[in-house]
Parts: C-alpha cells; sequence; structure tokens
C-alpha cells in the first residue's frame, strides 16, 4: 500500500540523511534526548525526549527507540498523548506505521522479510519477538 512504501523511502531518506541506521544516533542528530525509566516500555514526549525502560537488555532498546523515534518522524506534527492508552483505530495504525519504520531501519537487510506483506499484528509480534529483559 502508499503508505507502506512511503514508510520505507521515509526509512531510507533519513538512514541516507544521517548517514547512520542507528536509532541513537538518529535521535542525537535531531536533539531528541533519552532517558531511562522503571516503567512501562517506551514513549516519546513532544516528539523531544525518548523514554525506554532500562529493564530491556541493550539490543531490545535499539528496536524500543526506533519504534518512537518513527512516532518522532511521521507523526511529529500530531504528538498525541502516549500515556493514553486507548486503543483507538488512529493509534493502533500509528503504532503500525512505527513499527513498520521501526522493521526496515533495524532489520530490512536481511533480505528474507517482506514487511510489507505482513498485517499490523504480525509486525507487531515480528517487534515483540525481538524484546528481552535482562536477567
Amino acid at each position: 500500500g502508499e503508505m507502506r512504501d512511503n514508510i520505507y523511502e521515509i526509512v531510507k531518506d533519513t538512514v541516507y540523511k544521517y548517514k547512520t541506521s542507528n536509532p541513537f544516533e538518529i535521535c542525537k542528530k535531531l536533539g531528541i534526548k533519552i532517558d531511562y525509566v522503571n516503567y512501562g516500555k517506551a514513549i516519546i514526549l513532544d516528539s523531544k525526549i525518548i523514554k525506554i525502560n532500562k529493564k530491556y537488555t541493550e539490543y531490545s532498546r535499539y528496536v524500543l527507540c526506533a519504534h518512537e523515534l518513527g512516532h518522532a518522524i511521521l507523526h511529529k506534527e500530531d504528538c498525541l498523548n502516549y500515556f493514553d492508552d486507548s486503543n483507538t483505530l488512529e493509534k493502533i495504525e500509528k503504532d503500525r506505521q512505527a513499527n513498520l519504520f521501526a522493521a526496515y531501519l533495524l532489520f530490512e537487510d536481511d533480505g528474507e522479510i517482506k514487511f510489507e506483506n505482513m498485517n499490523s499484528d504480525m509486525i507487531y509480534k515480528f517487534i515483540e519477538s525481538h524484546l528481552h529483559e535482562v536477567i
């Protein structure tokens, strides 16, 4: 679909522009601050601060950071209140887009996975499968 191809292009442009696919590096270049906290999973506030729960492994933090960066880049005009836990269709769609952004940013190179054929549930499960808590 159009938005999916669009997200792929946005990711490619982002990587080209900032010369890296490391979400933490991109955040630094965009002036987005990273905070580690003891609650939740990860959220972004005003496209300025990403809060990531420090219970996750370093690898998982990349995935969470990439997802929140997706919100910052794709949805910056309408930063909703991410404390809002209601699963409105709009929020579900935005999360799907942010998952797709993270998937393209971090996992596209292995050529095996074709994200554009995945529905939001499959993408969600794929992203979740990469999240591990520090033992």
